[in-house]
């Protein structure tokens, strides 16, 4: 009598179902994993930005801005303002967003650009935690908060899709 080794062709083709079908469950799950990444590593750039710009203030005792061109998903430059005595012109941190989906809106009097005086503060913002970024990346939903002392930070709440207010800057 033979012997035979192996699978049948109806225990392969359940196995490729349960497969398939284990597949089908993981990869949303995936993919809203990575949106939240990348618009978590979006959010960090934009703070260290923000914190490199507060620390080459203190620093050079100089006043530095975080600025943009246009809008702020389009990216922003840190640069040395030449208006204070001892103080040069220097561009200190290029950013460009990698993705053309991620939306980034400013609130409060961030305007296009965040200066930073020689002490660290933040110049010119509204105060009470009414000045943030809103950052939209695929349908999540992420804030960078901008105190009136100058350190930026995400806060530990997830905002609602449709954040209009600093209420999750606290």
């Amino acid at each position: 009598m033979r012997q035979w080794r192996g699978f049948t062709i109806l225990e392969l083709m359940i196995t490729l179902v349960v497969l398939g079908f284990l597949a089908a469950l993981a990869v949303p799950s995936f993919s809203q994993m990575i949106a939240r990444n990348n618009l978590s590593a979006a959010s960090n750039d934009l703070v260290v930005a923000l914190l490199t710009a507060r620390s080459e203030a203190v620093k050079r005792e100089c006043r530095v801005s975080v600025s943009t061109g246009s809008t702020w998903d389009a990216g922003w430059t840190a640069n040395v303002l030449s208006n204070i005595s001892g103080c040069t012109a220097q561009e200190l941190v290029r950013h460009e967003v990698g993705s053309n989906n991620l939306v980034i809106t400013a609130a409060g009097n961030i305007g296009t650009a965040v200066t930073y005086d020689p002490e660290g503060r933040a110049v010119g913002l509204a105060g009470a935690n009414a000045d943030f970024y809103t950052l939209t990346l695929d349908g999540q939903t992420n804030v960078v908060c901008l105190p009136l002392f100058g350190r930026p930070y995400v806060p530990d709440t997830p905002p609602h899709p449709y954040v209009q207010s600093g209420a999750y800057c606290t």
